[in-house]
């Protein structure tokens, strides 16, 4: 008993090591577990947020600019390829970052379609949009699936990772729906921000309409056994994207962007997961957001 609590004491004495501020993480964690971490403010660029006690939150609170140095290539893309009056589908919101921004950025008569199925997470998503004194949000509390039902859910809102399970007993139950269900009554969508932790090809199956009048979606990879855990292969999100009408561009530094040419040339793993952009109309993408091709 005794070597066990001493290595646990080793490995947190080793993680507050490697903080940027250590004396700040550590009153972070006493914060969390005094459970009072939510009447503490995290100013943004744009926007504020709660301390709320997840590990994103946390880490925010320790460095505000935690976002910017780790997510570098999605840090300023809503702002900045959003307009005033856009309408954005955001899947996947966790405690609302990309939601807030992108309701501040496209000002009263935009509107921002808000989706996040953890419970726990959904109370922190409506806590920060509270905050902001938002009122152009529609916010929703369930899964997106090629079909309505009901599955599986790992919750853990500490954790950012929190999933659709592939284990029938694993989990909690929520309800999944097609975002083609939702009826959103727009006669375009800007963006759609497709976070599904693995379950993407999925989510898309439901949206086959929505991404008619959809302008551009922005996703991120995930390593190859995370998408064939769900029983399919990555590539799958690029082919229905394409079939779609959709040609697909990763984001580089500086602004940049690759067009994806040839799928095989695609590496899923944990070394190689990144931003992409799937694109309609190159040259409005072009006009809002001023990046450049990289040939």
């Amino acid at each position: 008993m005794a070597i066990f609590y001493l290595d646990k004491l080793s490995r947190y004495y080793r993680t507050i090591r490697t903080q940027s501020n250590p004396v700040k993480f550590v009153i972070a964690r006493l914060l969390m577990r005094a459970k009072i971490s939510k009447f503490f403010v995290i100013k943004q660029n744009h926007y504020r947020l709660r301390f709320y006690p997840t590990k994103i939150s946390r880490a925010l609170w320790v460095d505000p600019k935690f976002w910017e140095k780790n997510w570098s290539l999605r840090n300023d893309f809503f702002w900045n390829y959003l307009k005033k009056d856009d309408v954005v589908i955001d899947t996947g919101s966790h405690i609302g970052q990309v939601t807030i921004e992108s309701a501040i950025k496209v000002e009263n008569n935009g509107k921002i379609y808000s989706i996040e199925p953890d419970p726990t997470l959904f109370k922190y998503l409506q806590g920060n949009a509270k905050l902001n004194k938002l009122d152009n949000i529609i916010f929703y509390n369930f899964a997106l699936g090629e079909k309505n039902s009901t599955m599986k859910f790992i919750s853990d809102p500490i954790d950012p990772a929190c999933r659709i399970s592939n284990e029938p007993k694993n989990g909690i139950n929520i309800i999944v729906k097609k975002l083609d269900d939702l009826k959103i009554e727009e006669v375009n969508i800007d963006l759609l921000k497709l976070y599904g932790v693995g379950f993407e090809k999925y989510m898309l199956l439901g949206s086959i309409e929505t991404l008619k009048k959809t302008k551009c979606v922005h996703f991120r990879t995930y390593a190859k056994d995370i998408s064939e855990s769900y029983n399919y292969n990555y590539s799958d999100v690029f082919k229905i994207l394409i079939e779609n009408n959709f040609k697909i561009f990763q984001i580089q530094k500086n602004c940049k962007i690759i067009a994806i040419k040839e799928l095989d040339t695609l590496k899923f793993d944990k070394k190689n997961i990144s931003d992409f952009v799937a694109i309609k109309d190159l040259p409005d993408f072009i006009s809002r957001t001023g990046f450049k091709i990289e040939e």
